[in-house]
């Protein structure tokens, strides 16, 4: 039997490497170089899950309004494996500026400290799927800074986050920025 290459669209080979690196964030806390919010979710539902082997996770790096990478993956524990369900970019148009402008401060105030993380719209536009993506070169760009971010991230420890009420996944893995 004659061995066949497949070539993968560049999007899919970049998500494929963004998986590779966060699926050791999972269950854990992170801290990242940059101000990029960055989240895992274990999503759940009665039926959404065909075996119980099978969890299901949602990946968030950015804010969707300032530019964000969002991929989604099934991982089989019995078996040991990932599979990448889906993957969405919000990012300038094509023939537009690549920008991303998140932040975060904090301010202490005697015992309390208090701290914020947002954003800046900068006209981002959704773009879902292989063809989409590929198709703009900032959606691309917007997948590398992810990368290149998450493979500086320093694991501080097992995840504090847990179940929100109401809502229809758990915070799995967060990450802190580092103040500037």
């Amino acid at each position: 039997m004659e061995n066949k290459t497949i070539d993968l669209p560049v999007s899919i080979k970049k998500g494929m490497k963004l998986l590779d690196i966060v699926k050791h964030y999972v269950y854990k806390d992170i801290s990242l170089e940059s101000n990029a919010f960055f989240e895992i979710h274990q999503l759940y539902s009665d039926d959404s899950v065909e075996s119980q082997d099978t969890e299901r996770f949602e990946v968030q790096y950015g804010y969707p309004l300032s530019g964000s990478v969002c991929i989604n993956f099934d991982l089989n524990f019995s078996e040991k494996t990932l599979c990448l369900t889906g993957i969405e970019v919000y990012t300038q148009p094509e023939d537009e500026e690549f920008v991303m402008a998140s932040y975060a401060s904090s301010k202490q105030f005697g015992e309390v400290t208090i701290k914020t993380r947002g954003c800046l719209d900068t006209g981002t536009e959704r773009y879902r799927g292989s063809s989409e993506i590929d198709k703009n070169p900032n959606a691309l760009l917007m997948i590398d800074t992810a990368i290149e971010d998450l493979e500086k991230a320093k694991v501080l420890g097992p995840t504090s986050r847990s179940d929100i009420v109401g809502l229809p996944y758990i915070v799995v893995s967060s990450s802190v920025s580092k103040q500037r």
